[in-house]
């Protein structure tokens, strides 16, 4: 894609220097390369993984000396580009990058690693984990669809103590979600109203689903009606604390972080800037 795309932008006489990540962790270390030199603009070409690796690249280094990111959706989910409304065809990219402005978003933090959409525990974690061998031999999306089944077979809700903007609550967990923006992968509109530029996460929680319940939440979570569900709650929040009666599996941005026995999650306003279609823009801008 990028080739195409560098066809499209008007000749400056600047360098676009380029990395493939073809390993863990390249895409962080290039970003922050990148960071470090001066660089303006980071283009991040791939999914919601590589996208999550620059954006850590991106956040070693301070304003406000860190770069914009322009994310090029070429993944499966590409959740970041449907909240904000980034086009996925090349044409589109290139008329961003040519003529897009940047729109300031808040990002997301858990134990140290950061995030720009959505961060979770339990249930959707073990999803996460469970699909990582199965996609050695599977598509993305039947990966995903073999490992929900796989974890609806084993997993059980784990007595939590949270604590959301400081008050606590006590209660068996199936899942939760800190949300920047209201979509997660496969469509599941998990968090309706959440803004990625409002200061604060919304928090979804599950508490002690069977199994059918989880299927049903998963259902009604295609059109968000999920928020309806006796058992599913939801909270505005700027900081949450979980500590589990066992180690809580953790995904951000969908990617694998591990189990954990306790975590914070943290929001960091207006920390970066993305580089977004001229049209339908608010907030801080500028030309790119």
């Amino acid at each position: 894609m990028w080739a195409t795309i560098r066809t499209m932008l008007p000749s400056t006489g600047s360098a676009f220097p380029t990395t493939t990540a073809g390993e863990p962790g390249r895409a962080r270390d290039a970003a922050e390369a990148a960071a470090r030199a001066g660089t303006d603009v980071v283009v991040a070409i791939g999914g919601d993984g590589t996208l999550n690796e620059a954006l850590n690249g991106l956040m070693m280094v301070a304003e406000p000396d860190r770069p914009a990111i322009a994310f090029v959706p070429g993944g499966t989910a590409n959740i970041l580009a449907r909240a904000l409304g980034l086009p996925t065809s090349v044409r589109g990219v290139g008329e961003v990058l040519k003529s897009g402005v940047r729109r300031r978003i808040d990002v997301g933090r858990v134990n140290g690693r950061y995030f720009a959409t959505i961060a979770g525990i339990g249930f959707d974690a073990e999803v996460v984990a469970s699909a990582i061998p199965l996609r050695r031999w599977m598509a993305g999306k039947p990966a995903h669809a073999a490992a929900v089944l796989r974890t609806l077979m084993t997993y059980r809700a784990t007595t939590v103590r949270l604590r959301i903007d400081g008050v606590e609550h006590i209660l068996p967990l199936t899942f939760l979600a800190a949300a920047n923006t209201d979509w997660y992968g496969g469509g599941l509109h998990i968090a309706p109203g959440a803004q990625a530029d409002d200061g604060r996460f919304l928090i979804v929680c599950g508490t002690a689903l069977t199994r059918l319940e989880t299927l049903d939440v998963m259902r009604r979570a295609f059109s968000g009606r999920h928020l309806r569900h006796p058992k599913v709650s939801h909270y505005p929040a700027a900081v949450v604390t979980a500590e589990g009666d066992r180690p809580l599996a953790l995904h951000a941005d969908g990617e694998w972080l591990g189990r954990w026995p306790s975590l914070r999650f943290d929001i960091i306003p207006g920390a970066l800037h993305v580089i977004v279609p001229r049209s339908g823009t608010t907030g801080d801008e500028g030309r790119t």
